[in-house]
């Protein structure tokens, strides 16, 4: 079951569900939430380049005119000024093409793999990334360097089954 990790596709998905989530952060703890979540509604629109480029996907004429029309809008929104622009809204713009590519990369995965297996796998890698990214940078978390590292790992593991768990419950419910 947990070979399922080593294939490309779920592992490429978890990479870019972690880099999205841990650059989103570090662009939300930098800059204006309304700038970052603006920034972040260009996924369906990268996510739509990725599809023709990637995938093969067709794309009329009319949705790449609305595509461009909300490129110009991101722009709009990322360009405030010399004064409003930072690195941090590059790194807004990178967790868009990690989300971008969890996604183009969740259609590849083979058919035979359980739906909901998948996300329950990702919920864990991202847990037990976070886990160990805050172990790392500690001094953000004093309390982390006070626990052992079984204490650590136990809450890592039970974070991670208690997060999948909720998200099957809620794909089950059909409320996602």
């Amino acid at each position: 079951a947990l070979g399922v990790l080593l294939l490309p596709q779920v592992s490429l998905r978890s990479c870019g569900e972690i880099g999205g989530s841990a650059l989103f952060l570090v662009a939300v703890r930098s800059l204006p939430l309304a700038n970052v979540t603006a920034i972040v509604q260009a996924l369906p629109l990268v996510m739509t380049c990725g599809a023709v480029l990637i995938l093969g996907e067709p794309v009329g004429w009319r949705r790449w005119l609305a595509i461009g029309a909300g490129f110009i809008g991101v722009l709009i929104i990322v360009r405030q000024g010399a004064e409003g622009f930072s690195q941090f809204t590059l790194v807004a713009l990178l967790s868009v093409g990690f989300y971008a590519m969890r996604d183009l990369v969740t259609k590849q995965i083979p058919a035979q793999i359980p739906t909901l297996f998948v996300p329950f796998l990702t919920t864990i890698a991202v847990a037990l990334a976070g886990g160990a990214l805050l172990y790392v940078i500690g001094e953000i978390w004093a309390g982390v360097r006070k626990l052992g590292h079984r204490e650590l790992g136990m809450y890592m593991l039970f974070a991670g089954l208690a997060a999948g768990f909720l998200t099957d419950l809620i794909l089950a419910a059909g409320v996602a």
